[in-house]
């Protein structure tokens, strides 16, 4: 689990680090992977930042009403 945005993880240059040992391994395919699985995880990101503005799939653990 990483409990930051996923951005965090290019900034933190954890992804970089992830990329060069598939690189060091001789994964090319798996580099050029890499790059899809990032689009794909900031898209997932961005739909679920979306829901929790609309309310969708989520709950607030108070209530408006008194």
């Amino acid at each position: 689990p990483w409990p930051r945005y996923v951005e965090s993880l290019v900034n933190l240059g954890v992804w970089e680090r992830i990329v060069n040992r598939f690189e060091e391994a001789g994964q090319s395919e798996a580099v050029v992977a890499c790059e899809a699985v990032l689009e794909e995880l900031r898209a997932v990101e961005k739909s679920e930042m979306a829901s929790v503005v609309l309310g969708e799939n989520y709950h607030t653990i108070w209530s408006a009403r008194r």
